[in-house]
């Protein structure tokens, strides 16, 4: 704020010979105008300092309304929408959390319970519940028994999640029977065929032979599975018809990362809903995932506020758009 020295001092110039093309009365307009402004604005305040403190009330009532639901604090929760968890590795389009999502989260939430019940309300810091950071809300020994019942509610749901995940891919194998078109019974020469086909090049039978292994492990992908999958496309096409070399060779290497873009091809040639069932599974949760969830128990992973709360100036923007749809100016 302009004192009122200042403006003495300026007026001694002011009144001093004009010799200076106007500069000491310029300085004295723009001195005696911030004096005013000042003036109005401490007295009278401004439409933009009202407006400013109206975002900053409403910010602070979003960022309650949102920690009010301790399931914000769930990085996995929060950051899903914009993870390629969120979208089906098939279509392309974006889906909704499944069992084994929901199930997952479940372990984050349990972690968030028993931090928030050990160190009280606020956002996890991503460190294990029992780091004493700065002491616990409750005694030692309450905090011993918290985290004791937590900790066997943890496990418990991990078993859960790991039972899910086991039932479901065992359903997905048996939707690709190979043999329900041969009565049941497997066809040993179907199989020779599919594992002398995995043996890439002579270099690499021989590297099996020197280590006394039958093939590589999973089987290696080369042309010799490349022309099966082509047989199996051009005479395997039509609805109903046999599927048992594309099944058998889905089943055969469905853990090997590198049958992953031939799996898909499978199923998008033949429109078969057993093989993207499989695909999902093994883009979501198995070895073709390229971003896996990290859950350490009672351990919540930080969730960071802009994560957890958006930005303001969206917020701002959302509540425009909604006074805009509802014809308020």
């Amino acid at each position: 704020m302009t004192t009122l020295q200042e403006i003495e001092e300026v007026n001694r110039w002011a009144r001093l010979p004009n010799d200076d093309g106007g500069a000491a009365a310029k300085a004295k307009e723009r001195a005696d105008a911030k004096a005013r402004q000042e003036f109005t604005q401490n007295f009278f305040g401004n439409k933009k300092r009202e407006a400013w403190g109206k975002k900053q009330e409403l910010w602070e009532k979003h960022k309650a309304l949102i920690d009010a639901d301790p399931k914000n604090f769930n990085f996995f929760r929060v950051s899903y929408p914009s993870t390629i968890w969120a979208t089906d590795p098939v279509t392309g389009q974006d889906r909704q959390p499944g069992e084994i999502d929901k199930a997952e989260f479940q372990l984050e939430d349990i972690s968030i319970r028993a931090y928030v019940a050990v160190h009280g309300p606020g956002a996890p810091s991503g460190l294990s519940a029992s780091s004493k950071i700065d002491g616990f809300i409750v005694s030692d020994e309450q905090a011993k028994a918290i985290l004791e019942r937590y900790g066997q509610e943890w496990d418990m749901q991990a078993a859960r999640v790991r039972k899910l995940k086991a039932d479901i891919e065992d359903l997905l194998v048996k939707a690709l029977d190979p043999w329900r078109w041969n009565g049941g019974k497997i066809d040993h020469e179907l199989i020779d065929r599919i594992e002398k086909s995995s043996m890439a090049t002579p270099a690499s039978a021989g590297t099996a032979a020197i280590f006394g292994k039958a093939k590589p492990v999973n089987g290696a992908i080369g042309e010799g599975i490349d022309d099966l999958i082509a047989r199996a496309i051009r005479y395997d096409a039509g609805p109903g018809s046999d599927r048992s070399l594309a099944y058998a060779l889905a089943l055969q290497f469905k853990d090997n990362p590198t049958f992953k873009s031939r799996l898909l091809m499978l199923g998008r040639e033949l429109d078969d809903q057993a093989l993207y069932g499989l695909f999902r599974f093994q883009v979501l949760y198995g070895p073709y995932a390229t971003d896996k969830r990290k859950f350490s128990r009672l351990a919540p992973v930080h969730c960071p506020e802009f994560l957890r709360y958006g930005t303001q100036e969206q917020l701002e923007a959302n509540l425009q758009d909604e006074l805009n749809r509802n014809g308020v100016a």
